[in-house]
């Protein structure tokens, strides 16, 4: 973290410079940057590891915002001193992360009992999804060399306006979660996205889905940056997983984006390619939640198991306090010597939540929580969610147990 920002400063310090940087140097300070880069993106995750889906999401996109309204100040000459500011801002890119370090914080709970048996599945939901959102924006931002309708500073003004949108999602919609974000918002963005692209170029509608389409990539980037921390937040993946992950998608979208706006010369062919690439990536995130219903479905007509439903259960189970459904809880999880994610898991069961709600709460693949639920049944000698919930309120019943 001290080398990426020693190296940072010396690429802002290069840029400022009169006299030409040797192309030796140039290599020797890019090459410190990007090892040291992927340091620094690991250490955040493990400092933003320590807040869930709402607070990081608050928390990144004020960050953000205001971070794009001051680089914007910079680019209209607003704001004085960009080498400068640079240099500060790569130094205090690195200070948090290397306090965490310092004061070895104490890192979210680590659970011995991670399931590796759905390993790509739980990869490719809780992370591959998210992280090609980000991707499609900073490959789009980094590819993009061209002014559209006199939009010449559409990258900030679309990550501004993403941080308004976040901020009020996370902070006023009360059923806001990771489920709320892939199956109802990503599509729906989708929609409104493919409808005002099939108007003609030069159409007020089309100025107007360009202008959506990078407000709404620029949701998906910061929504992607929040649900990962959320998953490292959760313990099925290390943070220095999510970091690796993350910092291995940035630059592959921003080597890949550059290479094309030097590969492509022409502006039109350029934007259609790009305007291909967020079609393609819209109807993705349009047909997965088709996919995954569909899935479930033929799991239920499959197994004719009443423990595969998709959604939160209609009526909440047992017919006794809370603080003692809470209690038979902790009581069971001891007796029949639960592992930590079971017993975090069985209390959502005992209220009768399905395993998709639980997943989408805990911010772990719904394959995870599935297995967990397969041996914690084993443990505890049921075949069944009503099994489990019967033998709740026996116990719950049983005060002399």
């Amino acid at each position: 973290m001290i080398a990426y920002g020693i190296a940072a400063c010396l690429y802002g310090v290069a840029q400022a410079a009169i006299v030409a940087v040797p192309v030796s140097a140039g290599v020797a300070i890019g090459a410190l940057m990007g090892a040291a880069f992927v340091a620094v993106v690991s250490e955040w995750s493990a400092v933003l590891a320590r807040y869930g889906l709402r607070s990081s999401l608050i928390g990144l996109g004020v960050s953000c915002g205001i971070a794009s309204l001051i680089g914007l100040g910079f680019v209209v000459r607003l704001l004085p001193m960009a080498t400068g500011a640079y240099v500060l801002c790569s130094c205090l890119g690195v200070a948090a992360p290397l306090l965490h370090v310092c004061r070895s914080a104490s890192s979210p709970a680590a659970f011995d009992d991670i399931e590796t048996g759905h390993l790509w599945d739980s990869f490719r939901t809780m992370i591959l999804n998210p992280s090609l959102g980000l991707f499609l924006f900073v490959f789009v931002m980094s590819a993009r060399g061209f002014v559209f309708m006199d939009h010449r500073h559409i990258g900030a003004e679309s990550v501004m306006a993403a941080a308004v949108i976040v901020v009020v999602l996370a902070r006023f919609w009360p059923r806001f979660s990771l489920s709320a974000i892939y199956r109802i918002f990503l599509p729906a963005a989708g929609a409104v996205f493919i409808v005002l692209s099939s108007f003609p170029v030069t159409s007020a509608s089309f100025a107007g889905g360009f202008v959506v389409s990078h407000a709404a990539m620029a949701v998906i980037a910061l929504l992607a940056l929040a649900s990962l921390c959320a998953v490292a937040h959760a313990g099925e993946f290390a943070p220095s997983v999510v970091g690796a992950a993350l910092a291995a998608v940035v630059s592959l979208a921003v080597l890949l984006g550059v290479n094309l706006r030097a590969l492509v010369a022409d502006a039109d062919t350029l934007g259609a390619i790009l305007l291909v690439c967020a079609m393609t990536y819209f109807v993705y995130v349009m047909l997965s939640p088709l996919a995954d219903y569909h899935r479930l479905l033929k799991e239920c007509e499959g197994t004719g198991n009443s423990d595969v439903p998709i959604g939160p259960a209609a009526v909440d189970a047992g017919s006794f306090a809370a603080a003692d459904r809470e209690t038979v809880c902790r009581r069971l999880s001891d007796e029949k010597g639960l592992s930590m994610r079971e017993r975090e898991i069985l209390p959502y069961l005992a209220r009768g939540h399905r395993p998709a709600y639980v997943a989408d709460v805990l911010c772990i693949s719904e394959h995870t929580v599935r297995t967990h639920i397969r041996n914690m049944y084993r443990k505890l000698g049921v075949g069944s969610r009503e099994d489990l919930i019967q033998l709740i309120e026996s116990y719950g019943g049983d005060r002399s147990v």
